[in-house]
């Protein structure tokens, strides 16, 4: 049975992703911060997951929101914040709820916008992102490139099972278009599930060009988890952008 995607995945992520050190994004994030030139008052994580990271980004100076699109999602997200006061809600970051000039900064972790396949919708994305941001403020989003998934994930296959529970997943990149497929499929008390996922991959020159179309400035690059510019070698690459007016 086809499942809608992080609908059946959404209740094994966080165990799917046990190797994520969660800590070390958030850290890398609050240093990427410091590159406002406002007192970063208030956070919007666009496309939280899980919202394992959340803990890692509060501060009592610190109001911070989760956004997602997968209602199943922000579900595991409200459990695995359930002593925080940060509040959960369903969006598409294409067009959210929220008012405009509501955020010192919005961040996108984790390669969310890798999932963006039209870069129509990379505009409408950064485009509202600008509108939900104050003057000065930043938006902090990450790309995995061709690098990482021709290193790591190229013909990738994993699978695991406890308590009941089991999936399988195959993960491939395809040259050609420049697409990243990971499919699992799920048993869940005797039933299977496939869940489908698709990433489109654009070089970094494409990343600028389509910063440069926005209504935003692209002040900073850095390159896996570092401070230093991304390179040929880059695996995952950091974009602090800023609205400058």
């Amino acid at each position: 049975m086809n499942s809608i995607p992080y609908s059946r995945l959404a209740l094994i992520y966080d165990r799917v992703m046990a190797h994520v050190n969660y800590k070390m994004w958030a850290q890398h994030i609050n240093t990427l911060l410091q590159f406002s030139d406002i007192k970063v008052r208030s956070i919007l994580d666009i496309s939280c997951g899980t919202g394992k990271h959340i803990k890692f980004l509060s501060s009592k100076r610190r109001e911070i929101v989760g956004a997602d699109l997968s209602f199943q999602m922000l579900k595991a997200a409200q459990v695995n914040n359930n002593k925080g006061k940060t509040p959960f809600i369903t969006n598409d970051a294409r067009q959210t709820a929220f008012k405009a000039n509501a955020f010192d900064a919005v961040v996108m972790m984790y390669d969310s916008i890798n999932y963006m396949l039209e870069k129509s919708d990379v505009i409408l994305l950064f485009d509202e992102v600008c509108r939900i941001l104050k003057t000065g403020g930043i938006f902090i989003f990450d790309f995995v490139t061709e690098q990482a998934l021709t290193d790591s994930y190229d013909d990738y296959y994993e699978s695991n099972s406890w308590d009941g529970l089991a999936y399988e997943r195959h993960s491939w990149f395809s040259k050609k278009d420049k697409f990243q497929h990971n499919e699992f499929i799920f048993l869940f008390n005797g039933k299977s599930y496939k869940e489908s996922h698709i990433q489109i991959i654009h070089d970094l020159n494409e990343w600028r060009s389509l910063v440069k179309k926005s209504k935003m400035q692209l002040s900073h690059e850095f390159s896996n988890f570092s401070l230093l510019a991304p390179d040929k070698y880059s695996e995952r690459i950091h974009f602090v952008c800023k609205k400058v007016f």
